[in-house]
């Protein structure tokens, strides 16, 4: 594991390749922090937005970026994320698959496309839960050399409740440029 040299503030070398050269760490960076890590290590970070329980089910927001997607466009990544998705929920049954905007502002569905902005592809899946019937509703994003999947799960009951709020907040994604190396 990295380790940050707090008396020098400075990151200590890896050893690097054997019999090579001493590699300086990089530097990465998230949300109210920084770490130092290996070169060669790339962001695989996934986000999670903790929400209220409605119907005995915590309900959450994971946002997972993928900067460098395997797939180079938005209909293969999509359909790739779906497969892998089906793979692992038990009895999972792809319900809907369609193509959306996402939103210019807070209002989501009712508010305006994004001027320029890229398609997303929703999924919503049903499958079997430990106690009941849950379903996950996704959108893929797929922005340059950069690819966000954002997934919601709902009990049956809690999607007529909390869904169509959580749709309008997952179209509100908008991709940003990765932060600088330095500073």
């Amino acid at each position: 594991m990295p380790v940050l040299d707090v008396a020098s503030a400075s990151p200590r070398s890896h050893a690097g390749p054997p019999g090579g050269r001493p590699r300086p760490p990089v530097p990465f960076r998230a949300h109210r922090f920084r770490v130092w890590v290996p070169p060669g290590w790339r962001d695989g970070s996934t986000y999670l937005l903790s929400g209220p329980t409605v119907d005995g089910f915590s309900h959450r927001i994971s946002v997972a970026v993928d900067p460098q997607p395997a797939c180079p466009s938005l209909a293969p990544y999509a359909d790739a994320q779906v497969d892998g998705a089906l793979e692992v929920l038990d009895r999972g049954r792809l319900l809907l698959r369609d193509r959306v905007a996402l939103s210019a502002d807070a209002s989501g569905t009712r508010g305006r496309p994004l001027e320029g902005s890229r398609d997303a592809v929703r999924t919503v899946i049903r499958w079997q839960g430990a106690e009941r019937m849950l379903f996950l509703e996704q959108l893929v994003v797929h922005a340059g050399h950069t690819a966000f999947v954002l997934a919601a799960p709902f009990t049956r009951r809690s999607r007529r409740i909390l869904g169509p709020e959580v749709e309008d907040a997952l179209r509100t994604l908008q991709p940003m440029p990765p932060p600088s190396a330095t500073g």
